[in-house]
């Protein structure tokens, strides 16, 4: 030990300590130090060079030497202290690279971390940010080596219970009657026209029930989201899903084929092939300083997500939601989607006063490739045939809402501190065009010239005031239409066919909105959800083509294409939209609700919520009975909330209105014509009966 070295270097700390006075520059800043801190380190700077000079050996001081010279803490100057609730790293890193000095920083995290409020991107976790102890040097170096990932995802298990999904009159929904009430080697008993026979197997006779209402099972879906950050501006997004909707009971094949076997091989039944894996998004992000570029298969979500809905993946920016009909859990926006907007899409988004602008095009459809010839591989990859026969479309955006950390720090403070209003807007424009459509899979089936050319125009709008602690208002708006025309919706034209002389061009007229407004007062939240959404324009009797269940939408039979369609993961009930219809279409609706939490922490939350569903045809010519009264839908919904973990219990009870009833004369639902074999039309009348279900779910997320 070198005592030479030792002794002068405690006298000079002593020195140092006693005239400059720690606790004072303790509360010093990096920009408040002195001219002679900033020449001492200087000349620090230049003995660290000259001892790199010397080399190695200089280099590395004796152990009770290095423990001399350190300074102590106390002599580095400090950062002032934040709240303890401060955002983590990975929202303080885009800050960070910006080049803010510390003090910036810590204003940054007073406003950010003085809500309370989780950071995007973040799990709500409050720790690991030391502002005491740390320097502008730390604070600018990366949180994160590169490449690396960033996992995110969700597991779901939904079991269902539904009674009397076929509203008990044989046509108006479209939903067939249970397995047991079909398995009789007689009809004769007049069930209704045109039920097939069972092939005369009278040993199904005792297992016939003829009453039997029920349906159900249980399902589940496991979902990976990771991010692949390649460097700081760089990443890959994917999205796969791992036995998507796989029905429990689908299990891995038997080994020898029986029920009774336990050994199984390793893959599931063939009905579920599908759903072993697949592949949801798939795209690259580049942020420059103009904006941001994302190339690849992507979800689009718009608004409330009426006309685009992204399906609920994992998003930064956590926009919570009082229904709990998605279930948000962190930051996965509805875990309980079983549709999704997914588009073959290049994108980029750049911010300009305040406003987003996004100019999106996207690959809606391709047409035909070579791929159809065989020959997909003669030149290295599939190309098209043709450009004409291909549906594109180009989106322009402009909105304004949080999306960076720095601004959903600003707008928390906006609500829960300055207790001002926030608004919220955005404005969507899409044009969509196909020149040709193919009548088959192969060239040689015909073209068409169909001379589509639509415009959709998408306002979207949001009112947020929290007036003060654990109150809070929203209001939630958005309206769309689908405008344009089709030149040509008939092939017979162009094979000369008897109905070649029939109109063939179709205007588009589509027209849907929805509304949500919600008041939170402590524990108790109330509401009203309502929307509207056009119908079909046509002369013939309703029931074909009824609803989004009920086959597609044949363009030569309507006037003009007027049936919108809400997006299927919009949710407004259990039963009435979602099962029977199958979406909002031809429809006005009316769904007050009220919640209570029983108990609420900053960690979890249990609470029961009450709806009720009021709907209408816009146009009652095309419902199945053709009244106009869809019926009242009652729904009760026990839940569970913590920040990764779900439960709920949720009972439907659907009373049908007389839009439902069975009218002779009015046509079947399409299912029951082509599954089975029933008569075309009613030839009696049946009156609507109530349907219920019963709904268990179960929710992981991270």
């Amino acid at each position: 030990m070198n005592h030479q070295r030792l002794v002068p270097s405690l006298l000079v700390l002593a020195l140092i300590a006693l005239f400059a006075g720690a606790p004072a520059v303790a509360q010093e800043s990096p920009e408040e130090s002195s001219p002679t801190a900033e020449r001492e380190t200087d000349e620090a700077a230049e003995d660290e060079e000259e001892d790199d000079a010397a080399g190695p050996d200089a280099m590395e001081p004796e152990a009770d030497e290095a423990e001399a010279v350190e300074p102590e803490a106390d002599e580095v100057p400090a950062m002032p202290t934040a709240p303890t609730t401060t955002p983590d790293a990975e929202t303080l890193q885009p800050a960070m690279r910006s080049g803010e000095t510390p003090r910036a920083f810590a204003e940054y995290a007073s406003e950010a971390g003085s809500t309370g409020a989780a950071p995007a991107g973040g799990t709500g976790s409050a720790a690991g940010v030391d502002w005491g102890g740390l320097t502008r040097e730390t604070m600018l170096e990366p949180s994160q080596t590169f490449p690396s990932v960033e996992w995110h995802g969700s597991f779901r298990f939904r079991a269902e219970s539904f009674y009397h999904l076929g509203l008990g009159t044989n046509g108006t929904s479209p939903h067939l009657p249970p397995l047991q009430s079909t398995v009789s080697p007689d009809r004769a008993d007049g069930a209704f026209q045109g039920f097939p026979e069972s092939a005369g197997d009278e040993s199904l006779a005792r297992f016939h029930d003829r009453g039997s209402t029920r349906t159900g099972g249980a399902n589940m879906r496991f979902r990976l989201q990771p991010i692949f950050h390649v460097a700081e501006d760089l990443r890959l997004h994917l999205e796969v899903d791992v036995l998507d909707n796989v029905v429990l009971g689908t299990q891995p094949d038997r080994r020898f084929g029986h029920p009774t076997d336990q050994t199984s091989q390793s893959r599931t039944g063939l009905v579920e092939q599908d759903n072993l894996l697949v592949v949801r998004q798939a795209y690259g992000e580049v942020q420059t300083f103009l904006g941001t570029l994302t190339v690849g298969r992507q979800a689009s979500h718009w608004g409330l997500g009426i006309l685009d809905h992204g399906g609920g993946g994992w998003q930064s920016l956590r926009e919570p939601r009082t229904s709990y009909r998605g279930v948000p859990l962190a930051g996965h926006t509805c875990l309980d989607c079983d549709y999704a907007t997914t588009l073959d899409r290049v994108q980029f988004r750049m911010n300009l006063f305040d406003t987003y602008l996004a100019v999106s095009w996207d690959y809606n459809d391709a047409g035909l490739s070579n791929a159809v010839l065989g020959d997909a591989t003669a030149f290295g990859q599939p190309r098209f045939l043709g450009r004409t026969d291909n549906t594109r479309s180009l989106t322009l955006q402009a909105f304004r809402r949080p999306l960076a950390p720095t601004e959903i720090a600003a707008r928390n403070r906006t609500l829960k501190e300055l207790r001002q209003p926030a608004f919220d807007w955005g404005l969507y424009v899409q044009h969509r065009r196909q020149t040709l459509q193919a009548l088959g899979p192969m060239p040689e089936d015909g073209w068409m010239a169909t001379g589509m050319s639509l415009w959709i125009p998408d306002l979207w709008l949001r009112f947020t005031h929290e007036p003060a602690f654990r109150r809070r208002i929203r209001l939630e708006v958005e309206a769309v239409a689908v405008l344009g025309s089709i030149d040509n919706v008939n092939e017979d034209v162009r094979t000369g066919g008897d109905d070649a002389s029939e109109l063939t061009s179709r205007d588009v007229r589509q027209f849907g909105a929805a509304a949500e407004f919600e008041m939170q007062t402590n524990a108790l939240t109330w509401g009203l959800n309502s929307g509207l959404a056009t119908g079909r324009d046509t002369d013939a009797p309703g029931g074909t083509y009824f609803g989004a269940h009920d086959g597609p939408i044949d363009p030569v039979g309507e006037n003009s294409l007027t049936a919108f369609h809400f997006h299927p993961n919009y949710f407004v009930d259990m039963l009435m939209f979602r099962e029977i219809i199958g979406t909002v279409t031809n429809a006005v609706y009316a769904n007050p609700f009220l919640a209570y939490d029983f108990f609420s922490t900053q960690e979890d939350v249990f609470g029961l919520r009450t709806d009720l569903m009021f709907a209408f045809a816009m146009d009652s010519s095309t419902t199945p009975s053709g009244e106009g009264f869809y019926g009242v839908e009652a729904d009760l919904q026990l839940y569970y909330r913590e920040p990764r973990y779900g439960a709920d219990l949720t009972f439907g009870l659907f009373f049908p209105g007389s839009a439902f009833n069975a009218v002779p004369g009015r046509q079947r639902m399409q299912s029951w014509r082509d599954n089975l074999g029933a008569s075309p039309t009613f030839v009696d009348n049946r009156s609507a009966r109530p349907a219920a279900a019963m709904q268990a779910r179960l929710f992981w997320a991270f």
